[in-house]
């Protein structure tokens, strides 16, 4: 399954979903749609950001999806529309359940993070 049918009908028609369409919304839906799935739907979502990312081990995945944004577009948060943060989230997401569905994809994506967090400085205390 590439993108969860949830998630692809919350990026291609957000209004049947959430009220306003605002990324902030859409964060709240996905995080409530989660947590009613016990936390199995973004299994291993944040991992992913932070290796992909190279940072951000203090972040939430939604902060993790901003600081990508910020990087795609090259300017600060403040300087990016909520439609550009929705896109690279859901570029993201559908980028992580790629990789999460291939054989063995949610043990590869721990063990990247496992082995990212070897080399940072501060995990060796």
């Amino acid at each position: 399954m590439p993108i969860p049918p949830v998630i692809e009908g919350l990026r291609d028609r957000p209004g049947m979903f959430v009220t306003t369409t605002s990324y902030d919304t859409v964060v709240a839906f996905l995080t409530g749609y989660d947590m009613a799935l016990l936390g199995g739907l973004l299994l291993g979502f944040r991992e992913w950001m932070i290796v992909r990312l190279g940072r951000g081990n203090n972040l939430s995945w939604s902060g993790l999806v901003d600081l990508a944004a910020q990087a795609a577009r090259g300017s600060s948060l403040a300087a990016i529309d909520d439609s550009t943060r929705r896109q690279v989230l859901f570029d993201s997401m559908a980028q992580f359940f790629a990789e999460r569905d291939e054989r063995d994809g949610v043990r590869t994506i721990f063990r990247r993070y496992e082995a990212w967090l070897a080399t940072q400085p501060w995990s060796h205390a």
